[in-house]
């Protein structure tokens, strides 16, 4: 395939510019993946609400449980719907939580600060793949 050819050089106004071809036939198919309902957008939803459970508090498991339901899956908008999401996810720092040391407030950012680079390799691959350069 042509990925990119350079051209011969212009010389221009004492300045030497270079034209550059691209085939990004195989870039249109991985990003298309990353539009709404696209594969790999559904897989980053996906993803982080799976990664971000062991970190989001939890009595009888509604607040974890709510993105499931409350959430466009595939539309990179992830919503925690209960009466009390918000208080749980602005909590001081000092309350303690039950069922996991992970469990508490701001669990969306802990966990990517903890699982982030993970994700984003997941997507890359599927990207990758849905554009014919991975297996």
């Amino acid at each position: 395939q042509h990925h990119g050819a350079a051209k011969s050089p212009l010389v221009c106004g004492g300045e030497v510019m270079f034209k550059v071809d691209f085939d990004v036939s195989c870039l249109d198919k991985a990003l298309k993946g990353f539009e709404p309902g696209g594969e790999v957008q559904l897989f980053l939803d996906t993803e982080i609400i799976k990664q971000c459970e062991p970190y989001v508090p939890m009595d009888e498991g509604i607040l974890k449980k709510s993105p499931l339901y409350a959430s466009e899956m595939g539309h990179g908008k992830i919503i925690y719907d209960t009466p009390y999401a918000k208080k749980m996810y602005n909590a001081p720092d000092y309350w303690k939580f039950q069922n996991g040391p992970l469990r508490g407030p701001n669990w969306m950012e802990r966990m990517w600060n903890d699982r982030g680079k993970e994700i984003i390799r997941g997507a890359q691959k599927l990207a990758l793949k849905n554009s014919g350069g991975g297996k």
